[in-house]
């Protein structure tokens, strides 16, 4: 593979450095020694490595061309001249053209990284693969691989030597046999494979130390298929969905449970009600309209004006919205004054009494309901 070697050639490079304790160096003569010590590494280990030196001011400058002259290069580091200015990004991005040009796609530039910030760990994915169970894909679903793998049916050499001994007894005429066909020897890939397929099921499988993959069925066109080994993350929970992976087994004695009583929680289910979203003025004033509209047809609406009442309230409590809860006090005794004398008397009656209900210190309870008032007409 080419090696290009990208210096930079600032007046900055060349000016001294001091440090405390240190005495004063320059960084160009520094990394000129350095490289003429890597190019000797080159020649004694990669005699037949070709090597380019650049560096970019404007643009980017070819000093030497991709050679095998490792001294024309160590010549040239020595006469290096000063630039005025070096922009790294667009170095690399003219050293990636010109690798490009001289050698093709074949050769990209792909970044190298090292991690150095944090602790790492390498996985190691065994000879030996264990299968550990299967599982619907449609419970898989698609988890977060580190990488996917064909898997190839293994043959033993001594199985290959084997069939190369009965063939060539065979054309010699010692064996009155057919010839051996190998695509009917027996494979275990090749059963698991049908059987995944049809089944329309995944093999959850060890790969290492606490390191699972799985196996499946993955049709590349309308005819073709083959057996896909996906690697997942490392770790007993890198199917979140599904829990921790060791523990997808009937235990041999039940967990200890805890006896509970069959009492019905006081509570509601979050779900069990349509929540309550105010994101423009015009939400609140619906809901409020709502409320005045079932509170003109008591007693016919008595539940559903009080329904609509106790959750508005709890949704201004849910987001300490508590002036709302008095306004919509003082909103209802004002309707109360406004009530037509056609309408029934239970109409003022349950408004004031929801007002007063409203005022009192238990209505900032979001657990506290509001109930109707029993009248006896």
């Amino acid at each position: 593979m080419p090696t290009v070697i990208l210096i930079e050639t600032t007046y900055s490079m060349n000016s001294s450095v001091r440090k405390y304790n240190v005495e004063p160096y320059k960084p160009l003569p520094s990394a000129v020694s350095g490289l003429c010590t890597l190019l000797d590494q080159i020649g004694h280990s990669s005699r037949l490595e070709f090597v380019c030196l650049v560096t970019y001011s404007n643009q980017l400058e070819v000093l030497v061309q991709f050679t095998r002259d490792l001294e024309m290069i160590k010549t040239e580091l020595l006469n290096i001249r000063l630039t005025d200015k070096f922009n790294l990004i667009e170095a690399m991005k003219s050293v990636e053209k010109l690798i490009l040009m001289e050698w093709g796609s074949g050769i990209p530039c792909n970044p190298s990284f090292k991690v150095t910030d944090f602790d790492y760990a390498t996985y190691t994915v065994d000879n030996n693969l264990e299968i550990c169970g299967f599982i619907e894909l449609k419970h898989l679903g698609s988890p977060a691989a580190v990488s996917r793998h064909l898997v190839l049916p293994y043959t033993h050499p001594s199985h290959g030597k084997a069939h190369a001994a009965q063939r060539s007894a065979h054309s010699s005429g010692d064996v009155d046999d057919e010839p051996l066909d190998e695509g009917h020897t027996p494979s275990f890939c090749v059963l698991l494979h049908g059987a995944l397929k049809v089944e329309n099921m995944a093999a959850l499988c060890q790969v290492g130390n606490n390191w699972y993959g799985v196996l499946f069925s993955w049709a590349d066109s309308k005819k073709k298929s083959n057996l896909m080994l996906s690697l997942l993350e490392p770790g007993r929970d890198s199917i979140p969905w599904l829990g921790d992976l060791n523990a997808l087994h009937i235990p041999s004695e039940p967990p200890p449970e805890e006896d509970a009583f069959p009492v019905k929680p006081p509570d509601k289910k979050s779900y069990s009600q349509n929540g309550v979203v105010w994101i423009r003025q015009g939400g609140i004033q619906s809901d409020i309209q709502k409320i005045l509209r079932h509170a003109r047809k008591i007693p016919e609406k008595t539940q559903q004006f009080y329904k609509e009442l106790n959750r508005v309230r709890r949704a201004a409590i849910c987001v300490g919205f508590l002036s709302l809860i008095d306004g919509l006090a003082a909103i209802l005794d004002r309707e109360c004054t406004l009530l037509p004398s056609s309408t029934h008397p239970a109409c003022a009656i349950q408004l004031t009494h929801a007002a007063q209900a409203l005022r009192d210190s238990l209505s900032k309870d979001h657990k506290y309901i509001i109930a109707p008032m029993k009248m006896s007409f």
